[in-house]
């Protein structure tokens, strides 16, 4: 400790003026994180996830939307990240298993875009890659779970609940592959039970709350010297997550625009290491214009024009050549001695200019 006081001292940066300002950053984040606590509600994915993660709060949520009193969560898991067959991972809110090993997705979302039919089909699919191992029979798979709870009415047809089933069309019955989803409308808060506890996802105060399960949990969080803590540590981690992200975000970039992995490196505070490891991985394509599009057969024809023409000029010169030497005398295969390099040399030209007129195209297509 002396000597990094001492080294400190050198480098004419006093150590209890550096610490000091490490307090003041410090207690400005915490009261800003404390601020934002005080503002969040069930309906925002972050404290939900930390809410539901409690069993008991995660069994109650499912019994009123799915009306099954009789369900019982063993686990749960909040912000569980899960990966496709790609290996991208997806975080999803929460994840349940009850006794019978039925799977389920709950997700909050305030943007329709983020509850679109494809991203359930999505998530729906995620827990049926995941959730089976190697070589289980197809029997063997989980019936699943996924319940979007929506800040809009996503389907807009003014229902509290939307239950979604796939169906044999021509006889209208139910196709029971077991994969259900669920939308809830938290538009509707009437006197119903589902539409008490959607009151209860847009209530920041605990006091305000139906359900006493919840507010507990909230208030936990809100008011208990523990639970505020863990929620400032968790967002903090999500705030390094966040900056984390941006930083990759503005790398792949960098990278892609072909600045040196130390620059990239030194730029977005990420280990050399990482940006090495970022430059080896595949990157997005670039986006073709229309006249991009438009100019690399223009480019293309001429560059073909080029090669036939310049090898028709070649040939006539080689004949002119041969024509003037047989009258003049010289030998015939003295003159293939000097034009045979030079239409070498003009056939190398060409094959330049097209590599040289494709290059553009083909920098655009290929993936760094």
């Amino acid at each position: 400790v002396l000597l990094f006081w001492i080294s400190k001292q050198k480098a004419g940066e006093p150590m209890s003026e550096r610490k000091s300002q490490q307090e003041l950053d410090f207690e400005r984040k915490h009261e800003e994180d404390l601020q934002r606590l005080r503002g969040l509600r069930l309906i925002d994915d972050d404290f939900m996830a930390a809410v539901f993660e409690e069993r008991a709060c995660a069994e109650f949520l499912l019994q009123i939307i799915l009306k099954r009193d009789d369900l019982t969560v063993k686990e749960v898991h909040g912000q569980y990240s899960i990966k496709n067959l790609q290996g991208r991972s997806v975080r999803l809110d929460i994840l349940a298993v009850d006794r019978e090993n039925r799977a389920y997705n709950i997700e909050v979302q305030r943007s329709d875009r983020g509850a679109s039919e494809k991203r359930a089909r999505y998530n729906s699919s995620l827990l049926d890659a995941n959730l089976t191992d190697a070589g289980d029979d197809y029997d063997a798979l989980n019936e699943t779970y996924v319940i979007f709870i929506t800040e809009n009415d996503v389907l807009k047809a003014g229902l509290p609940i939307y239950h979604v089933d796939r169906t044999v069309r021509e006889t209208g019955t139910v196709f029971n592959d077991q994969a259900h989803i669920v939308y809830v409308n938290s538009q509707i808060k009437d006197e119903t039970a589902l539409g008490k506890l959607m009151h209860d996802f847009f209530c920041t105060n605990s006091k305000d709350m139906n359900y006493s399960i919840l507010a507990q949990r909230v208030r936990y969080f809100k008011e208990d010297t523990k639970g505020v803590a863990a929620m400032c540590r968790a967002m903090e981690k999500m705030r390094d997550e966040t900056e984390h992200e941006t930083s990759v975000k503005h790398a792949l970039a960098m990278l892609a625009d072909g600045v040196p992995c130390e620059k990239v490196a030194k730029y977005t505070d990420l280990s050399i290491e990482e940006v090495r490891a970022l430059a080896e991985k595949k990157l997005p394509n670039k986006k073709i214009s229309r006249l991009e599009m438009l100019l690399f057969p223009i480019g293309f024809f001429y560059a073909c024009f080029m090669v036939a023409s310049k090898r028709i000029a070649a040939k006539q010169r080689k004949e002119n050549a041969v024509f003037l030497g047989m009258e003049s005398g010289w030998r015939t295969n003295a003159s293939f001695d000097f034009i045979e390099p030079l239409q070498d040399r003009n056939f190398t030209g060409t094959v330049y200019n097209c590599a040289l007129y494709s290059k553009g195209f083909w920098t655009l297509l290929r993936r760094e």
